[in-house]
């Protein structure tokens, strides 16, 4: 995938409520850089994952490259850039 200012983040814990799991992950990922939103949804298509905006790849390539497999709610998580700039 190309550099963007997008990390997707995917295999989270589907059991926590979708808020606190927002949360959990904007404290987590903005010691990287300014977190400028957190999506997440419930929906089947999208549950166990999320989308981190920051305002440039030098952020995002240091949140992927220090969270990548960083248990969370005892699960792995699985960090890369996004397909998508959002």
């Amino acid at each position: 995938t190309t550099p963007n200012r997008t990390v997707y983040v995917s295999n989270l814990n589907e059991k926590v409520k979708l808020d606190v799991l927002k949360n959990s992950l904007r404290t987590l990922f903005k010691q990287f850089g300014e977190v400028l939103d957190v999506v997440a949804h419930k929906n089947i298509r999208m549950r166990g994952q999320a989308f981190i905006a920051y305002p440039d790849e030098e952020c995002a390539a240091k949140a992927i490259k220090e969270l990548q497999h960083f248990v969370l709610y005892d699960k792995p998580m699985v960090v890369q850039y996004a397909r998508h700039k959002s």
